[in-house]
């Protein structure tokens, strides 16, 4: 009887130990996806100055930057039961594929001078509102060249005016209207979430 007790404490240790052994695993892999998903966002960010956004670099890296995403999606999504990880991802793909789409649109109709100009615009105040969040896509209230309130009323004023030129131009292709419209639209969702989310501060 005691040889079977035994026995039985042995196998719950053991399983104790192995439990604790894998949720080590798993905060160790949490940590190291997390860092990598950092690393990816910070070099999106390296593309977007206060001047304009480097489309012709980030083309230029493009490929290998899908490469080690993908990866790193793939990793990201074996990890159980990590809300702060997929939100993580979340913001990176959402970052990641507005980019590559941005680069994409600038490179299919850039003969459309004019259109293509005021496009560029928006995708670039769109992308610069991405880095008002923090790595982890949350809003990050410390900016340093202005106060962040500032930076949204700016950026509010140039969407509101390039939409407005936009609308004044004739024999505009549909098709070009419908990029100009889609760009201003999500710059502006997520322009509204950063203002709701200051006012609530």
């Amino acid at each position: 009887m005691r040889g079977i007790l035994t026995g039985v404490e042995h196998d719950m240790k053991s399983k104790v130990v192995e439990s604790d052994d894998a949720q080590l695993i798993i905060e160790n892999e949490s940590i190291a996806v997390s860092q990598v998903l950092d690393c990816i966002v910070d070099r999106l960010r390296m593309f977007i100055n206060n001047k304009d956004f480097k489309n012709e670099a980030f083309e230029e890296g493009v490929d290998l930057m899908r490469k080690d995403f993908n990866a790193i999606t793939k990793r990201a999504l074996l990890i159980p039961d990590s809300a702060a990880i997929k939100n993580q991802l979340c913001f990176a793909t959402y970052f990641f594929l507005n980019m590559e789409d941005s680069v994409n649109v600038l490179r299919m109709y850039r003969t459309y001078t004019t259109e293509i100009h005021m496009v560029s615009w928006i995708i670039y105040i769109h992308l610069s509102l991405l880095r008002l969040f923090n790595l982890h896509g949350i809003p990050d209230l410390t900016t340093p060249d202005a106060s962040y309130l500032e930076i949204l009323k700016r950026l509010r004023r140039l969407l509101v005016f390039w939409g407005s030129v936009f609308s004044e131009l004739q024999d505009v292709l549909p098709l070009i209207a419908a990029v100009f419209e889609d760009k201003l639209s999500l710059a502006e969702k997520v322009l509204i979430h950063l203002e709701q989310h200051n006012s609530s501060m």
